[in-house]
């Protein structure tokens, strides 16, 4: 079948103005760069602010920002979160929690053609992890050493030990590794047993998620005094030992004192008592 010419430039010329309307209509085609970290994700840092951008390749005036999370439009305007702030292309939480862990989406959205959604970008937002573990801790020598290293992060962390000059991420002889069942933090809880004296010195725990990829972890560390085992029996044998010195000195004493009193009650006897001559015995004699 033969087209005419004619009929060919004017159907040509037809899908050209439809393009250019719809084109217009519609504002020319912009592209959004988010501020990733990397990939797909960015990485949050606990009670730090966290900033979101997603930048215009072809700003519009009748184009608007809307902000999504896990799907659902974000509202600063309920006061739930007052601290969250959108502000053009930019979403800023000022102090995030781990509840910001989330999915969130830059949509670009024209105003003069029903809202259509021009163009979008994803964040994949994980949390850093933090760790936390008490100071210092004293222990019994070949008694058990427990530790919890407190961990907050998401997705969910691995935690490694460092005893010593080694890094634990499994039990390996003395030291052994296990999951506090009710917070899901695998290895975050040391045990180790018999402690030696050797062992006094730092304990490092620090935890590993998809954020450490190209953050270094956040670590913690717990200063291990260990006490001799006789430590407790010394102090009593201390005082055992006051306590007899003390009984042997007021026995001594007391000894010396009643003999001290023995010698002066016979000294103090008077001449005439001794030197009383019996004339009881003699009015006997006389009587015969």
């Amino acid at each position: 079948m033969d087209f005419h010419p004619k009929f060919t430039i004017g159907a040509f010329s037809l899908v050209v103005l439809v393009i250019f309307t719809r084109s217009s209509a519609y504002g020319a085609a912009s592209e959004l760069t988010p501020n990733r970290d990397f990939n797909e994700y960015k990485v949050l840092n606990y009670a730090e602010p966290l900033v979101l951008t997603c930048n215009e390749s072809n700003p519009s005036p009748d184009f608007v920002m809307k902000w999504l999370k896990n799907g659902k439009p974000i509202h600063t305007s309920e006061g739930e979160r007052p601290n969250i702030v959108i502000k053009n292309i930019s979403l800023t939480i000022n102090r995030a929690m781990d509840d910001d862990v989330a999915n969130y989406t830059c949509q670009l959205v024209n105003t003069k053609a029903n809202n259509t959604v021009v163009a979008s970008a994803d964040f994949w937002v994980v949390g850093r992890p933090f760790v936390k573990i008490q100071e210092t801790v004293t222990v019994i020598e070949e008694e058990k050493l427990k530790l919890e290293c407190i961990v907050i992060g998401s997705p969910a962390p691995t935690v490694e030990w460092k005893v010593g000059n080694r890094t634990y991420d499994q039990s390996d002889g003395r030291v052994k590794l296990s999951t506090d069942p009710n917070k899901g933090i695998k290895n975050n809880i040391l045990e180790l047993e018999p402690v030696q004296m050797s062992d006094r010195g730092e304990i490092v725990c620090s935890a590993h998620n998809v954020a450490t990829t190209i953050f270094d972890a956040n670590e913690a560390m717990v200063f291990v005094r260990v006490k001799d085992k006789y430590a407790a029996l010394w102090p009593f044998l201390g005082i055992c030992a006051e306590v007899i010195v003390l009984c042997a000195v007021i026995f001594i004493y007391e000894k010396k004192r009643n003999k001290a009193e023995l010698e002066e009650s016979d000294t103090d006897q008077s001449p005439e008592q001794k030197n009383t001559p019996d004339h009881g015995k003699d009015s006997v004699r006389h009587r015969k």
